[in-house]
């Protein structure tokens, strides 16, 4: 079995997705998921970025070229003055419930565009 194959089983496993969810939320039928982690078909580039993105690990980790999950941690830059509502400067509790609330929000929209997390 390819690495590909058996990391894609297993990040599959890890996310609780079936292999017709994952086949649905890439755009291939759940046969050609089994293709894939059985090592008897090859994904195209669109494809292992679409697992990589669905499955929120670096397409490297999937090809074996790593065995970080993720190499390129994401960060947001705070701005020099700090966040700010109505004037006032938010606190690390406020700032930590708006990041909450974003999450929450990609998660119901299916998407994980935007932050991820706010740097210490």
């Amino acid at each position: 079995m390819s690495v590909f194959a058996s990391r894609l089983k297993e990040i599959r496993k890890k996310n609780r997705m079936t292999m017709p969810e994952l086949g649905r939320r890439i755009g291939v039928a759940k046969s050609t998921i089994a293709g894939y982690e059985n090592g008897d078909r090859e994904p195209s580039l669109r494809i292992v970025a679409s697992i990589a993105r669905v499955c929120n690990v670096s397409s490297d980790y999937l090809l074996g070229l790593t065995d970080l999950l993720d190499p390129a941690p994401k960060k947001t830059v705070r701005p020099a003055g700090g966040f700010h509502w109505k004037g006032e400067p938010l606190t690390e509790e406020e700032l930590e419930l708006v990041l909450s609330l974003l999450q929450k929000t990609q998660t119901s929209a299916g998407t994980d565009a935007g932050p991820k997390a706010l740097p210490k």
